[in-house]
């Protein structure tokens, strides 16, 4: 796909509830993007995004956010207003700071699935490690292989280092 920028005709669709935009070329998201107010599924992946707008933080019923496969640096300031979001996918964006997010990612208490690995290889080894046991709702975090439970009232937080 060819797609170097989100049309802005895709802003006319105001009760458009999925966007997915996987294996193109965008590198810039516009602002605009606000407008989509009933979004609750957008999947960015495999593009050549670096940044994000503010204004992706005022999609108050996005619930699945997949921006997988890029070159994100960071996350805006006022993500953690996206409190509707259960599902968020950075994988496999290497310039991401993992450190500078964690404490905005805290804040989003619907959260329920988060995939931070930065490569394919560390899901590999996370799997492939023995003293890896899967329990629902666990999440992965990987710099040094962490493993976070979320849970309502409270963070747990496994680390193999």
């Amino acid at each position: 796909n060819d797609i170097t920028e989100i049309p802005d005709y895709i802003n006319k669709f105001d009760q458009l509830t999925k966007l997915v935009l996987l294996g193109n070329k965008i590198s810039h998201i516009s602002p605009e993007i606000k407008k989509l107010i009933y979004l609750e599924n957008l999947h960015l992946g495999a593009n050549d995004i670096d940044s994000l707008p503010e204004e992706i933080c005022e999609l108050y019923n996005l619930k699945k956010l997949t921006i997988e496969a890029n070159n994100l640096k960071q996350l805006p300031k006022s993500f953690s207003k996206l409190q509707s979001l259960t599902v968020l996918s950075l994988n496999t964006n290497p310039y991401l700071d993992f450190n500078s997010i964690v404490e905005q990612l805290s804040e989003i208490r619907g959260l329920k699935e988060l995939d931070l690995f930065k490569s394919p290889q560390d899901r590999m080894k996370l799997a492939g490690d023995p003293n890896w046991i899967f329990r629902p709702k666990l999440f992965y975090l990987t710099k040094s292989i962490a493993v976070i439970k979320l849970e309502p009232l409270c963070t747990t937080l496994f680390m193999k280092c």
